[in-house]
């Protein structure tokens, strides 16, 4: 992925170097979508965003393997118990009958 990004650059921006592959990369891993990714080159201020520069971010975001969520098991816990809540809710009395 970084000789890719490296040869991207290049084509991009004039310039290759691995130091600067490994920090997009990087960048890319720990950002949650491609929207993210290209708002944190932004933030840098180091490239220009132009429409190129967020097709190669959206291309190295799919590239890239992201961290997995994990749902912390106190937070599943309350989130068990609220679906409970609400399907309790949705039950109704019944009238009693003799007949």
């Amino acid at each position: 992925v970084e000789q890719w990004v490296g040869d991207k650059l290049h084509e991009i921006l004039g310039i290759s170097d691995r130091t600067i592959a490994e920090y997009f990369v990087g960048m890319a891993k720990k950002s949650s979508s491609p929207q993210d990714l290209v708002e944190g080159l932004k933030k840098t201020g180091t490239v220009d965003i132009d429409a190129t520069m967020k097709s190669f971010a959206n291309e190295l975001w799919g590239k890239v393997p992201h961290k997995l969520i994990e749902e912390k098991p106190a937070r599943a816990v309350e989130r068990a118990a609220l679906e409970l809540q609400k399907r309790n809710m949705a039950y109704k009395l019944l009238s009693d009958s003799d007949e």
